[in-house]
């Protein structure tokens, strides 16, 4: 296989780890988290939305490339950093409550759901013994399907049919992600020109948004990034590459992931059965995520502070 021999990558095949990593993260941070479709949803919404998450799944590499491996906490800041690119690039929900919505969702949910639970876990599992990698996926997709009691407070969920399609469907980008990823070298080493590429783009949106929009919450986007990116390098072990969890012995195993949306989908029908005005789940979310998500920062912090790099 490619990803078990190669130490690099091509231009194209980097892009292809950026593109596949970002239809997977689109998935759990879009569709797992709104749990069913808008009425404005179409082709091209979707597109533009699996582009923005691609770019910044590809900063965020570069990043950690830059940086070397750094363990959970750094694979946590990274997809911190995915988060904030996609809510202050894309969105500017970033800027909507700070300094919460710095928090809440780039940390607490890109970052943890999306990032290290879905692109991370879910890929690592298929290499697991089944019985443990079934039980992980359907207590994950459970878990997605427990908070879409909460969306009935605000607004009135499509029935049962329409959301089947919307998540299920949507859902077959994880195993054909993942099996996209096996035929890529799974090592993403750091290239400085890729690195100025990344940041010339991401720079470039950021500074038309400011031109056009002249908030000066908007600083709070390169403040942050460059601060996690120090903190990156300090935990990272720059002697060696950043690398994707490898492939697992047998690809079929990627399809068993497909429990996620169809547990999510059950449980949320489930509970928008027996409470169909909604409960308030998203508030034990909220805070439950975003205490692990200031513990993973503190843990960050603790690793940065000690270390001589």
């Amino acid at each position: 296989m490619a990803e078990a021999t190669a130490h690099g990558a091509r231009a194209w095949q980097r892009g292809m780890v950026a593109l596949a990593l970002g239809a997977a993260m689109a998935f759990f941070s879009e569709m797992l988290f709104w749990s069913a479709p808008h009425p404005g949803d179409s082709a091209a919404t979707f597109l533009l939305v699996w582009m923005f998450y691609s770019l910044a799944v590809w900063a965020a590499l570069v990043a950690s490339a830059w940086a070397g491996p750094g363990g959970l906490a750094g694979l946590f800041l990274a997809g911190s950093m995915a988060g904030w690119l996609v809510e202050g690039l894309a969105v500017d929900q970033l800027y909507s409550a700070l300094p919460f919505s710095i928090l809440w969702t780039p940390m607490a949910w890109h970052a943890l759901i999306s990032v290290i639970l879905g692109l991370w876990l879910v890929r690592r599992a298929a290499g697991w013994r089944p019985a443990r990698q079934v039980t992980f996926l359907i207590a994950f997709g459970a878990m997605l399907g427990v908070w879409a009691w909460y969306w009935p407070l605000e607004r009135a969920v499509p029935p049962p049919g329409t959301t089947f399609a919307y998540l299920v469907g949507a859902g077959l980008v994880l195993p054909v992600a993942n099996l996209v990823l096996d035929h890529l070298p799974r090592r993403y080493p750091y290239r400085r020109g890729e690195a100025r590429a990344a940041l010339a783009v991401v720079a470039l949106i950021w500074a038309l948004k400011l031109a056009v929009s002249l908030n000066v919450a908007l600083v709070t986007l390169p403040a942050l990034c460059l601060a996690t990116l120090w903190l990156m390098r300090r935990i990272g072990h720059g002697s060696a590459p950043f690398a994707l969890p490898p492939a697992p012995r047998h690809p079929a195993r990627h399809w068993l992931a497909m429990l996620i949306p169809l547990t999510a989908w059950g449980v949320a029908q489930a509970g928008w059965r027996a409470f169909p005005a909604g409960i308030a789940v998203n508030v034990v979310f909220a805070l439950g995520l975003s205490a692990a998500a200031l513990g993973l920062t503190a843990l960050a912090l603790w690793q940065g502070l000690r270390s001589s790099r």
